[in-house]
């Protein structure tokens, strides 16, 4: 195989992000065209792959915490990144080192090049897709998690035939322009991730109309889909200090906050039951109390209590209500969303419970509402709303009437906020 000559990492992140321009194209046409290139590595490995609107990354760091915990070599592949890019890809809980993620650039651009040249460039997601595959096979990985990155059916991460298991997460609406605007049509897309006579999960939680499409494709598929057990759960409690539940008998305790991180481990306990690879109770256990997940509901301050949540979604938004439920006083929001994101219904479901909302343009990203715009939705919701030039100037604002802090609304602010935000009340 061809190589260019040994690129920096800098040089390769600036690289991949060049590949933004070529947007989302969903198709697995390109995506299985690098891999067939590199001997299809996802072909050799042990993939454990999970689909859904919300609860994707929570529900895969649970995961990857509980094999690490048995002692298995764990990949991990999530999207988008919080804090650092290689966070995307890690080996039990490790992301991979700037000279790996350089040396594995250099040895994948070529075959983007040949392909630029076909006419069929490669996405940026499907760029990292395939060296993540690449990484954990070089790696020797046991197992992999690997988060879907939009829908599922056409998304690149779907090159795998034959998963262990697949799980399907909360289903609402999202993305709706590329995934459909009903239910039963997302819902379809993210049951594209079940594979013949592979057995799949999902949540009893899950909407009625989803779960319909997801028992019709499972059945057409010979697949059989096991459904978590309301009957057999007994949460114990569940606050701003985690959570603890009975769950088939055995006693699990979280750190990850809400009642919904709750409804989403019960899925993850089912299909670790389904490998039957000899892990205990007291091992998932573990797991999930060593769980981390940044920016989803994360506490990063205790005085003045801080909360940042990276939703942005409606079903996001009705998560954040639930947990802020248990805050006593008011409640201030600094708060960015993107334009293509639906923002009157997000608005419509968290605004209200807020008692002052400071608007934010999400540095550097052309997607992003401006304050103002943001400003005049939020003002339908919420009476006292005020747009902040900068998030210095958004931080300081809110720490004017001693209120608890709620920065969402974004991943992209979530990630691009949290250092400075934890510096900042934290001095």
């Amino acid at each position: 195989m061809k190589r260019v000559e040994k690129v920096t990492y800098n040089q390769a992140v600036e690289y991949i992000h060049s590949l933004l321009k070529f947007g989302i194209k969903p198709g697995l046409e390109r995506i299985s065209y690098m891999l067939d290139k590199l001997g299809n590595p996802q072909d050799k490995l042990k993939i454990i792959h999970v689909a859904g609107t919300n609860g994707k990354g929570s529900t895969c760091a649970m995961l990857s915490s509980i094999l690490q915990a048995a002692g298995f070599k764990t990949g991990l592949f999530i999207s988008p990144y919080v804090i650092d890019f290689r966070e995307r890809f890690q080996i039990s809980g490790e992301y991979i080192s700037e000279a790996e993620l350089a040396s594995l650039t250099a040895q994948l651009k070529p075959i983007a090049d040949e392909m630029a040249g076909m006419n069929m460039c490669p996405t940026e997601f499907e760029f990292i897709t395939a060296l993540a595959f690449l990484y954990f096979y070089n790696s020797s990985c046991d197992y992999v998690v690997l988060e879907t990155g939009l829908g599922g059916r056409f998304d690149s991460t779907n090159v795998v035939k034959h998963p262990l298991v697949s799980i399907i997460t909360s289903i609402s609406f999202d993305h709706t322009d590329i995934l459909g605007d009903t239910i039963e049509k997302i819902a379809s897309e993210k049951a594209g991730i079940i594979k013949p006579g592979c057995p799949a999960v999902t949540t009893f939680s899950q909407e009625k109309k989803a779960l319909k499409v997801l028992k019709e494709t499972a059945e057409y598929l010979n697949s059989p889909l096991h459904i978590s057990d309301p009957g057999s759960l007994e949460v114990i409690k569940c606050d701003l200090a985690g959570s603890a539940f009975i769950y088939k008998g055995s006693k699990y305790k979280l750190n990850l906050l809400g009642r919904h991180q709750i409804i989403n481990a019960l899925p993850v306990i089912d299909s670790l039951a389904l490998l039957d690879i000899g892990i205990t109770r007291d091992i998932i256990s573990r797991g999930l109390q060593n769980a981390r997940f940044p920016a989803r509901c994360e506490i990063i301050s205790q005085k003045p209590l801080v909360i940042l949540d990276g939703a942005h979604n409606p079903g996001g938004a009705e998560v954040l209500r639930d947990i802020l439920s248990g805050v006593d006083g008011q409640i201030t929001a600094i708060m960015g969303m993107m334009r293509d994101k639906d923002a009157d219904s997000y608005l419509e479901r968290i605004a209200p419970r807020f008692d002052r909302i400071i608007t934010v343009e999400v540095t550097g990203n052309n997607r992003s509402q401006s304050a103002e715009e943001l400003r005049q939705k939020a003002l339908k919701h919420c009476k006292n709303v005020i747009a902040a030039a900068d998030y210095g100037s958004a931080l300081r604002e809110s720490l004017a009437d001693e209120n608890t802090i709620v920065i969402c609304g974004s991943l992209y602010l979530a990630g691009d906020i949290r250092e400075m935000a934890i510096n900042f009340f934290n001095r």
